[in-house]
């Protein structure tokens, strides 16, 4: 196992209280006569502690000059132990006056625990009780700051461990997060955000769901937490002392939440915060009250820009229970007190804050939550925060597993091609809708969810005005059509069921959009967007056609678009009618939905969408971008073909070259061949005929010499 982190101990007071020997005497069990004016850092090894906590204890020097080096070392610090004494009246009026406005003044948040030292040298207890009555009590109740009181001898070693491990325990075990000032019963108020948890850990610990903890259970309960169940005497003695405090506590199926939450409380007032800390860390709690993140990590998920998380069929069920249980007059609505208890086992309710007050989902009169709306909600909260939607879900008692809550599906764009005709495996798609004033966006968003939507209308153009629903695609209606004349809702992400998300831009705020360094990436996590316009104002149509061919141009040309033409009741403007014509088939796309959004006839609107969503080839528009695009490829492939075509008739040739010169070469070793054989006969021949030739020239030359050598003889002789 780990260790566990370090918790720094800061030990101030006056000087002469005192506090260097209370280290000593803690470290070293023995008293120093003549201890040192500072002693450094000391520490204590985890082996020193029952939790297994190291300590690190830090001592502060009284001298002034050393005063800013003091304040570092209390800012730095877990707790606090300030120490005073009796032999030096003004250390104990120093807590008041001085040393707890200085912690306030640092904003120091540690802890304080105040420590009487030297109490071998008050004469008897009677001094101590009547100390801690007048004085003690007050400072403790006046300053919240000061976790408790104690007393401690370091010259008799008497307490002086206790005081480090009180002061430890106000760190891993607080009260501040736990406790608040006593009631009229005199047992401290637990704070809501604890009664909270506790009543998750009750929820989870009755498994019978009848409202109370059986022997069973509660043994159960103790086993978990405690690892050994409760003896037959323990239990009839805890159920006598809520019987007697608290009306109601216990009935006949055993502990009830009133009983529970009282011996919690109980516990604290008595010093045993380790008890409820305990309980509360067995069931994931961290000292904020608050599930830790290792609690809900394993459903941690990266989506990209164009992907949302989903919730799986499983938790749909879940949810659907949990509606049905919250709903106790069983009207199939959720009235904000009912809804207020369901987030009873939670810290607080999540939908809070501008992204949920700024989202529409169904609802009905008195602002009643429908089932349709409470799982759009739940959709829209896991798309937007998958892991706050898994800590809530698991804060409302789900105990499946973490990794089966959410589920990631394809991205929007692998299919954003207009070749392709795969459409997106999403339940859950998100749209935008354009438009300028009065053109009709905020209509179609109510209309998605019926008139009575939750939330209102943000005065931050920025801002986007959501509202989420499921849409049923197979009719195009949304769910609030239908809702209230057939109770039954699908929401198990059924074929054709699809839940979607519209949020209105203002033409404000598109063009804040469109400017802005990351416009690609803020689309990118769209799936679809709606143009909007009155068919009966050409300067709408036309202010619409310019916004969509801006849109897609900034999204890379893969946004679906869709063209709606609103006010339809009032008959369409011929230009308006010339102009959508030339701009559809310029732009290739299907000619605008006509509608009159006031008369409800908004439903083929939301069919379109989903339809341009899931399909998003078919929507795409041909902007000049686009068409300049594609003429590059296709002028790039162009010339890859020929220079394709060229190297082919290039090698090609080189080959038939390389071949014909093999074959020349060949006939010319074989011509080699022949003529050499043909040489060599001749020359043959003409050697033998050189040579009779030369034997004849041989005999005449021999006979030669003598005529000769007889003509010069006879010269000579002459």
């Amino acid at each position: 196992m780990a260790e566990l982190p370090t918790v720094r101990i800061g030990v101030i007071g006056d000087a002469g209280v005192g506090k260097t020997s209370l280290i000593t005497a803690t470290a070293t069990e023995t008293f120093s006569e003549s201890p040192p004016p500072v002693l450094p850092d000391t520490r204590l090894p985890a082996q020193c502690t029952p939790e297994g906590v190291p300590l690190r204890i830090i001592d502060t020097s009284s001298k002034p000059e050393d005063r800013s080096s003091v304040e570092e070392k209390i800012r730095s610090c877990d707790v606090i132990v300030l120490l005073f004494t009796l032999d030096k009246p003004d250390s104990l009026r120093r807590v008041s006056s001085y040393w707890l406005p200085e912690l306030r003044r640092l904003k120091a948040k540690a802890p304080v625990t105040l420590v009487l030292a030297k109490t071998d040298l008050v004469p008897n207890d009677q001094v101590l009780q009547e100390l801690k009555a007048d004085k003690l009590d007050p400072i403790v109740q006046r300053n919240r700051q000061v976790e408790t009181c104690m007393d401690c001898s370091a010259k008799g070693l008497s307490h002086v461990g206790e005081v480090f491990y009180t002061a430890m325990k106000a760190v891993i075990y607080p009260s501040a997060p736990l406790f608040g000032p006593a009631g009229a019963n005199g047992i401290g108020q637990i704070k809501p955000a604890a009664i909270n948890a506790l009543n998750r850990v009750f929820m989870l610990c009755d498994k019978d769901k009848d409202g109370a903890l059986s022997n069973k259970e509660l043994n159960a309960f103790q086993t978990k937490c405690f690892s050994a169940p409760l003896q037959p005497e323990e239990l009839v003695g805890i159920k006598k002392v809520v019987a007697d405090k608290v009306p109601g506590g216990i009935n006949q199926k055993g502990l009830t939440l009133d009983g529970f939450i009282f011996l919690n409380a109980l516990f604290i007032e008595r010093g045993r915060l380790e008890t409820t800390w305990a309980i509360l860390r067995c069931f994931g709690y961290g000292n904020n009250l608050r599930l830790n993140e290792s609690e809900i990590a394993a459903a941690r998920l990266v989506p990209a820009p164009d992907q949302v998380a989903e919730l799986t069929p499983d938790v749909r069920k879940f949810l659907l229970q949990k509606f049905k249980d919250a709903d106790t007059d069983r009207d199939q609505l959720l009235s904000p007190e009912e809804l207020q208890h369901l987030w009873s086992t939670a810290p607080d309710s999540p939908w809070q804050g501008p992204r949920y007050s700024g989202t529409m989902v169904e609802t009905a009169g008195r602002g009643c939550l429908t089932r349709e709306g409470f799982v759009s909600m739940w959709t829209f909260m896991a798309a937007t925060d998958h892991l706050a939607a898994v800590e809530y879900l698991v804060y409302l008692g789900y105990e499946g597993p973490i990794t089966g809550i959410l589920q990631l599906k394809g991205r929007r764009q692998e299919l954003t091609s207009r070749s392709t005709t795969k459409a997106v495996p999403r339940s859950f798609l998100k749209g935008l809708v354009f438009g300028g004033e009065s053109s009709g966006k905020s209509t179609l968003l109510r209309g998605l969810v019926g008139t009575a939507g939750q939330g209102s209308h943000s005065s931050d153009e920025a801002l986007p005005h959501s509202a989420v629903n499921r849409v049923d695609c197979s009719s195009g209606t949304s769910s609030s059509s239908g809702f209230r004349e057939n109770s039954k809702a699908i929401t198990l992400a059924e074929p054709g069921q699809t839940w979607l998300q519209l949020s209105e831009v203002s033409m404000r705020a598109a063009e804040g959009m469109l400017a802005s360094s990351n416009c690609s990436e803020q689309l990118l996590g769209y799936d679809v967007a709606a143009f909007l316009f009155d068919c009966s104002r050409p300067q709408s149509f036309r202010e619409a056609r310019l916004l969509l061919e801006h849109v897609a141009t900034a999204s890379g040309n893969t946004m679906p678009c869709v063209l709606v033409a609103t006010k339809d009741d009032l008959g369409m403007h011929t230009a308006v009618e010339k102009d959508c014509g030339h701009a559809c088939l310029a732009l290739h796309l299907p000619l605008p939905i006509s509608v009159s959004l006031q008369l409800g006839e908004g439903r083929s609107v939301y069919q379109e969408l989903i339809k341009a969503a899931q399909q998003p080839s078919r929507a795409i528009p041909e902007t000049p971008s686009l068409k300049a695009a594609q003429q590059f490829r296709k002028t790039m492939r162009q010339a890859m073909l020929w220079t394709g075509v060229g190297a082919c008739i290039a090698v090609g040739g080189y080959i038939v070259y390389r071949s014909v010169r093999s074959q020349q070469a060949s006939q010319q070793s074989a011509d080699l061949s022949n003529g050499g054989s043909k040489q060599s006969a001749h020359q043959a021949n003409s050697s033998s005929a050189s040579s009779s030739n030369d034997n004849s020239s041989w005999s005449l030359i021999k006979r030669l010499p003598l005529l000769g050598s007889g003509t010069e003889h006879t010269a000579e002789a002459s």
